[in-house]
């Protein structure tokens, strides 16, 4: 219908229409950092450009929900189940997400970046419990990895290669992250955060092929966690795990037992 009737929307199914016929340039997409875990983000085409299918851009558009849905629903009840565990952080991020409101009224997309702690609790939370467990890249040039450990032997990859990069593992060495089964947002803090050697961090995936929604995930994980800590008390209750056990059997990030926690109204804003 856009493209019978010449609509022009700021959507992803307009710039996928724009990518399709190579006409999409940086100034249609949004350059606004929405957090410290936001990828360089591109629909520009690389190379030969063909015409997509309305089907075809469809089915992209329904794998965006798709693959998005679980992800973050999944990273949003790892961090309620972390702020109910840890109500220090709990309370400091009340109180920046109270002082916001008192003096902005609303959350928009243009003031979501003065809420630093914010950003810290989902960074925290991104890194100990990310969505992307592994990325899995394709070699397209020779090259010599160095022997894993002492003692250990190279090995040479080739052209067509796949290589799986565990970015959990990455995420919970104590060689990059100190104490890394904490949860310590402060990780991230403007102080701190310089401290995060490249390529050990990378929640959205890195390079090329990164997340294509990342700005969006974090404003669906921002948006939903500032308006729950904003009116509600995050609280243990009998059945909440501690500390917090991934279930074995299953591909997305999710606590044993489930996450079981109460919400308490505030009495006062």
């Amino acid at each position: 219908i856009e493209k019978r009737n010449n609509v022009i929307r700021s959507d992803m199914i307009q710039l996928l229409m724009e990518a399709s016929k190579g006409t999409l340039t940086d100034s249609s997409v949004d350059k606004i950092d929405v957090g410290f875990a936001t990828t360089e983000e591109a629909l520009k085409p690389r190379g030969d450009t063909r015409e997509w299918t309305e089907d075809e851009i469809i089915g992209q558009v329904f794998v965006f929900f798709a693959a998005g849905f679980e992800s973050v629903a999944g990273v949003i009840t790892m961090c309620i189940h972390e702020l109910a565990l840890n109500h220090e952080v709990q309370e400091k991020l009340y109180q920046e997400i109270l002082n916001h409101q008192q003096t902005n009224e609303t959350l928009s997309y243009e003031n979501v970046t003065q809420l630093k702690y914010l950003d810290c609790v989902v960074n925290e939370s991104l890194r100990k419990w990310t969505g992307a467990i592994f990325m899995d890249r394709v070699c397209n040039k020779t090259y010599e990895l160095p022997p894993p450990r002492k003692g250990g032997k190279p090995y040479l990859l080739r052209p067509g290669d796949v290589v799986y990069n565990m970015v959990n593992l990455i995420h919970m060495d104590e060689k990059y992250h100190p104490k890394p089964e904490v949860f310590d947002p402060d990780r991230f803090s403007d102080e701190n955060k310089h401290k995060i050697q490249p390529f050990t961090f990378m929640p959205f995936g890195m390079g090329p092929r990164n997340c294509i929604a990342s700005r969006f995930a974090l404003l669906e994980i921002k948006v939903f966690i500032y308006d729950l800590v904003l009116n509600f008390k995050i609280a243990k209750s009998k059945n909440t795990s501690d500390p917090i056990r991934l279930h074995n059997n299953d591909f997305n990030i999710k606590a044993m037992g489930g996450t079981y926690v109460k919400f308490e109204p505030r009495s006062t804003q």
